[in-house]
């Protein structure tokens, strides 16, 4: 193949150029309107007698004569248009096929172009992974060389030692931030080693140990939250003598002592007159239920023969 560089010469016999005198078009339009609208008058806002027959098929007749001259000003016109545009439809095509030539031309000689050039930049990029390996050492195992890579460390255009020494670079940054992330001995270590290996990156693994410490305390707050409110609950509902949690000893004793002790551990003889005819005890029950469960249990203890039975509660809303 030639070495020419191919260029316009002076003359310009490498440089596609068409010439043309100015085209000029005569015409009768003018004389050809004058005589069309004396045709048309009669017939713009006419009014046409169709009441029989005979009338309709006329005024056809007469329409068609009108519809027949438009066709045939039309396809004067299409004639002309066609025969003025011919030189440039044909200028066109040529120019076309032309190009298409040089098109075929360039896309063979671009295919191995291109071809050599990939061979160029994956031999590259083999090279700077092996330099990669070379100066992290055993982190390359953990942080591959497509991590860090930049794509145009590869290309031919990105001078080759400046592309060993933008890895040299990159290297030196991810050890120092390995070992300033070991240094920092964070809460979420592994998760953040997890996140450097992939991104090489010390910012982002500093910011996904802060993201883990921030959802753990948010869990710990919702935990102990829920404790307080359970605390809260058995103590609004905690039985007539049980001591509150974390009571002291004087404090549970005091509470036991006043206590009422249960009927079955009563001996009858305890209650005074409790064997004698006509004696009635009245009893205390404290219960938490609503209010259909307190009607039913107030039945039922009407339906066991009770008397003077009377049930007053207290409403507590859930959360209070």
């Amino acid at each position: 193949m030639a070495d020419e560089v191919i260029e316009a010469d002076a003359a310009g016999s490498k440089e596609l150029t068409v010439s043309c005198r100015p085209l000029e078009i005569a015409s009768n339009i003018g004389q050809l309107r004058e005589w069309v609208e004396a045709q048309i008058a009669p017939f713009k806002g006419a009014v046409l007698d169709l009441s029989d027959n005979g009338k309709v098929a006329e005024a056809s007749k007469v329409y068609a004569g009108l519809n027949a001259l438009a066709e045939r000003v039309d396809t004067a016109r299409k004639e002309r248009v066609r025969e003025l545009s011919a030189p440039i439809d044909r200028l066109d095509s040529e120019a076309k096929a032309l190009v298409a030539d040089i098109r075929s031309a360039y896309r063979e000689g671009k295919g191995q172009i291109d071809e050599v050039r990939e061979a160029q930049r994956k031999a590259r990029r083999a090279h700077l992974e092996q330099e990669w390996q070379g100066c992290v050492g055993e982190l390359a195992g953990l942080i591959g060389f497509g991590v860090v890579e930049d794509s145009k460390w590869s290309n031919a255009t990105f001078g080759e030692l400046k592309a060993e020494k933008a890895v040299q670079d990159k290297a030196a940054e991810v050890i120092d931030g390995m070992a300033a992330l070991k240094a920092a001995r964070l809460e979420f270590e592994r998760e953040a080693e997890y996140v450097f290996y992939r991104t090489a990156s010390l910012q982002e693994a500093l910011r996904r140990n802060e993201q883990l410490k921030a959802e753990h305390k948010a869990r710990e707050e919702k935990l102990a939250l829920a404790a307080r409110l359970e605390e809260e609950r058995k103590a609004k509902y905690r039985p007539v003598g049980e001591p509150a949690p974390g009571a002291s000893p004087e404090a549970v004793a005091a509470v036991q002592e006043a206590s009422p002790v249960p009927d079955e551990a009563v001996p009858a003889d305890a209650v005074p007159g409790a064997g004698a005819p006509g004696m009635r005890l009245h009893y205390t029950l404290e219960i938490i239920a609503t209010r259909e469960q307190a009607r039913r249990i107030r039945d039922f203890v009407k339906e066991a023969g009770a008397q003077g039975v009377s049930f007053k509660g207290v409403e507590v809303r859930d959360g209070e």
